[in-house]
């Protein structure tokens, strides 16, 4: 959940809006009300916010930067597997709804 503290600071807030199949960065953003369908989510470490938004099981994630080698640090002890994406990355949507 989304608390106060994070959202009075610089997170863009993303309102209502679906996902689909396409790679979508959270950091930095609070999705409020949104649909993620046959997305890829990277995470890369930043702050990031859900609240009454829906994640279909065909979703996968991913991390980048400081999230990855943290990733990589669990997998040591065991508290994480390494799965790789089946297909091509698709494009990624910038929270402005922007394709880069």
């Amino acid at each position: 959940m989304i608390d106060n503290e994070r959202e009075s600071r610089a997170m863009r807030i993303v309102h209502n809006q679906t996902f689909t199949g396409v790679s979508v960065v959270p950091d930095e953003t609070a999705f409020l009300g949104c649909t993620f369908d046959n997305c890829l989510l990277i995470y890369c470490g930043g702050d990031y916010g859900w609240r009454e938004s829906t994640f279909n099981p065909n979703c996968k994630v991913a991390f980048q930067g400081p999230a990855f080698r943290m990733y990589e640090f669990m997998k040591i002890f065991g508290l994480a597997k390494r799965t790789a994406p089946e297909a091509p990355l698709p494009p990624i949507v910038n929270t402005s709804g922007l394709v880069n």
